[in-house]
């Protein structure tokens, strides 16, 4: 729990940093540019774009811990967690491809729109694909 405390508190005084550097009315002072596709506009001169996400259907029991990882795969490697594993990941696809079978139904976002997989079922993520 403590842990997850330092974690909180780190985040929060980041967030406070960037507020007082940027200020509460911040603005820019030129044009910056026009969203693309994908992306959307936060306030003038900030431009963002979902990486990854989706819901889960029931948050599991806390405490919880949120964590961001870049996971290198190599070619071939099989990667096998244990069945009673209450974890929840988001995972997106950097790139290259990846193929997985997971014993859970799960709900693909791929650029076309969300994809629901059954249980069991074997697909292939590619870059900027991603589920939870």
């Amino acid at each position: 729990m403590r842990r997850l405390t330092v974690s909180l508190s780190l985040v929060l005084v980041m967030l406070v940093g960037l507020f007082v550097a940027w200020g509460s009315g911040a603005r820019a002072q030129e044009p910056f540019a026009t969203p693309g596709p994908g992306e959307f506009e936060l306030i003038p001169g900030q431009i963002g774009r979902e990486l990854a996400g989706g819901l889960t259907p029931e948050p599991p029991a806390g405490p919880v811990y949120f964590g961001l990882l870049h996971i290198t795969v190599a070619p071939g490697s099989v990667f096998s967690g244990p069945a009673d594993d209450p974890s929840v990941g988001l995972n997106l696809v950097e790139s290259g491809e990846l193929t997985l079978r997971l014993e859970a139904a799960v709900t693909v976002t791929r650029a076309t729109g969300p994809e629901g997989v059954a249980a069991g079922t074997e697909f292939t993520l590619g870059p900027g694909e991603s589920f939870i």
